[in-house]
């Protein structure tokens, strides 16, 4: 049923030790793109900053996913987070569902979701891992990261089906990933991405270079990556590739 209506092929899952490994297997093995990966648990999930707790009662999917080299890896990593999020509005009616550069998806000022993009040399075909916190937040998270996490059933009306949210992702991947090879689609897409980012205007901290920096999140663009006042630099953009953990700057 759901490859019928998405075109997709789909490999279920009790249990992965990563669905990013077996994606990565099958593609090497010489499965195309649209071909998707997804378990009821992972024993080894992991995000862009480590492991991510993956036990039952979320959505853990793995895509392949054929990608421009311009594209790799903010633009296709903003097309993919735009993706994810219009599809849990879509199947969680009154749910607004917010980017936090460059690879989260926040409720309020909770996480809900990340994304995990991996290429091997010049492959075209990433696999792209995400991770959404469905019926519950994971038990084993430390206390303060506990707090700040959310689940989509906790902040939607309703329960929400993992299938129809599956199929949503899908669905809306294959929309926007076409789109960053068309000029007007890709400044529409940029548009309604720059909408959806978190912290806009704010003061925020990162890594960068293994230091950590402060500075004023100001703009962010699909190639030029995050535009930060710096109080040593002035306004400078930063790659997506070059910065980790950014976050909220508490007291500012």
């Amino acid at each position: 049923m759901l490859e019928r209506a998405t075109g997709w092929r789909v490999h279920a899952h009790a249990s992965l030790g990563s669905t990013n490994d077996e994606a990565a297997r099958l593609r090497d093995a010489g499965a195309p793109a649209r071909t998707a990966v997804v378990a009821d648990r992972q024993t080894a999930g992991r995000g862009r900053s480590g492991a991510w707790p993956s036990p039952p009662g979320g959505l853990y999917v793995s895509l392949l996913v054929a990608a421009h080299p311009d594209d790799l890896p903010g633009p296709l990593t903003a097309a993919l987070a735009l993706a994810c999020a219009e599809a849990v509005e879509q199947v969680a009616p009154g749910v607004v569902c917010a980017v936090k550069w460059p690879n989260d998806l926040w409720v309020g000022r909770r996480k809900l979701a990340g994304l995990l993009l991996e290429s091997v040399g010049a492959s075209r075909v990433v696999v792209a891992g995400v991770g959404l916190n469905l019926g519950r937040v994971p038990d084993d998270l430390p206390a303060d990261v506990r707090a700040a996490t959310t689940a989509l059933e906790r902040e939607a009306a309703s329960p929400v089906s993992r299938a129809a949210l599956l199929e949503a992702v899908l669905l809306h991947v294959d929309l926007h990933v076409a789109a960053l090879r068309v000029p007007a689609g890709r400044e529409d897409l940029e548009v309604a991405w720059r909408s959806r980012l978190l912290l806009l205007g704010e003061a925020i901290t990162y890594e960068l270079g293994g230091r950590r920096r402060r500075g004023v999140f100001e703009d962010a663009s699909l190639d030029r990556g995050l535009l930060v006042r710096d109080p040593e630099e002035g306004r400078v953009w930063r790659r997506l590739e070059h910065v980790r953990e950014v976050r909220p700057a508490q007291g500012a």
